[in-house]
């Protein structure tokens, strides 16, 4: 099924269901859509000015306000810097750091997403392979450091030793930084008092163990 890997993995589970997208087009499409639906989409960041009502809510920005009987927030780790003082959620941000390779017909590639105990190798259309990801306690910092890219290429050779011979064509935080939560709550909350809540937190909360670089114990 894949025998480019290493041929000391003896065992793996094929998970048929398994699949992927790229989150770049993805959000290129969304936004698209939406507009194309005629609704109003402004790029300036919204501001703590929020008014929660029974009947609605109320969001401040820079170009005015909007309103709306159901407001959905989704900013993943930063939803702590747009909620109102009097809303709070446990969430806090974990940094990934990922990389791009060039597959040639020469070097060979992958037909499925392999995941291994200390990475994961992705396939794309376009030829490249997307090794990821990192998951590190390092706040807000996106830098992209000589240890995350060891740890990601050794992981990947580990498996898949033909990568040796690709070039790396892109590195960089993997998709921002993933919200986590130290409570295991389910990750939507509403606001408590109405039935029908005004303002509804939704995100989608890694619970992927941190994985150490090498030297760090």
């Amino acid at each position: 099924m894949e025998p480019a890997l290493r041929p000391s993995v003896a065992a793996g589970l094929y998970c048929t269901d398994d699949h992927q997208v790229d989150p770049r087009l993805v959000m290129a499409a969304l936004r698209a859509a939406y507009v194309a639906a005629a609704a109003f989409c402004s790029s300036i960041a919204p501001s703590r000015a929020w008014t929660l009502k029974a009947a609605g809510c109320r969001i401040g920005h820079g170009e005015g306000s909007c309103r709306a009987p159901t407001v959905v927030l989704t900013a993943g780790a930063w939803t702590g810097d747009l909620l109102p003082p009097n809303l709070t959620v446990p969430v806090r941000p974990l940094k990934g750091q990922a990389l791009a390779v060039r597959t040639t017909p020469d070097t060979g590639t992958l037909a499925h997403i392999v995941w291994t105990e200390q990475i994961h190798m992705a396939p794309r259309s376009d030829g490249r392979l997307i090794v990821g990801a990192t998951v590190e306690e390092r706040g807000f910092d996106d830098a992209i450091t000589a240890g995350g890219l060891f740890a990601l290429l050794e992981g990947a050779h580990r498996a898949f030793p033909a990568i040796e011979e690709m070039a790396i064509e892109a590195c960089g935080p993997a998709s921002g930084q993933a919200p986590s939560t130290t409570r295991r709550s389910s990750g939507r909350r509403r606001s408590p008092a109405w039935r029908s809540p005004p303002a509804i937190i939704a995100m989608a909360i890694c619970w992927r163990p941190q994985r150490r670089l090498p030297w760090r114990r």
